[in-house]
């Protein structure tokens, strides 16, 4: 019975390589592609529900998916702005940063609908960081960064304030704690593909019982 626990283990976590593979294939290619190996970072950026409930439509899942991926590509933006003013420039094609992100609207403990948020992978060019990490300041009490409020200007702060709830990074330091970042962030991302994953996690199973058997 135990060698059969550690088959099941086994193949399930095969499964789950083989989604988070498919998944972030492009963002792999792309980071495989450039000439100097990239920095990676965990971002999380969580929407203002209160915002989200009067401007947006709580339960328009379209809008909200739109809003909340509109207002992170624009964050990117304004960070890539500051780690190099014409960063659009094709001379800067090979340190523009690389996003790997996915927007989710329920929470992965209840299936409740939460307030939307992104879970990014950002690969930034070492040339590149220092400035992109001049955009975050720590947080004094846990082991993250946060965005800096000086990032926008006077009159944005008021604007932002009004529609982002908080933001969180974490240096990726390992190619184990990447994988593990990358599994937690997409589980949300592909519904039809995980319900597909699962259905063959649970044929897999049957298969082990019966050839266990």
């Amino acid at each position: 019975m135990i060698l059969y626990n550690l088959k099941e283990i086994q193949t399930e976590k095969d499964i789950e390589r083989r989604r988070v593979d498919y998944l972030t294939k492009e963002f792999r290619t792309e980071l495989r592609e450039r000439t100097t190996k990239h920095i990676l970072y965990a971002f999380t950026m969580t929407t203002k529900e209160r915002h989200i409930r009067n401007d947006v439509g709580w339960f328009d899942i379209g809008a909200r998916q739109t809003f909340t991926e509109t207002l992170f590509l624009k964050l990117l933006h304004r960070i890539s702005s500051k780690c190099c003013g014409n960063y659009r420039r094709n001379i800067h094609k090979d340190k523009r940063l690389i996003p790997f992100y996915s927007v989710e609207h329920h929470s992965k403990k209840t299936g409740k609908l939460v307030s939307p948020h992104i879970h990014a992978t950002i690969a930034v060019s070492p040339e590149w960081d220092d400035k992109f990490m001049s955009c975050f300041e720590r947080n004094v009490c846990r082991e993250h960064y946060t965005l800096r409020h000086d990032l926008f200007s006077e009159n944005d702060i008021e604007r932002w304030a009004t529609k982002l709830e908080n933001t969180r990074l974490i240096h990726i330091e390992n190619a184990a704690n990447l994988y593990d970042w990358m599994g937690y962030s997409t589980k949300q991302i592909d519904p039809e593909l995980n319900r597909y994953i699962e259905r063959l996690s649970r044929i897999k199973k049957k298969e082990d019982v019966i050839s266990y058997r």
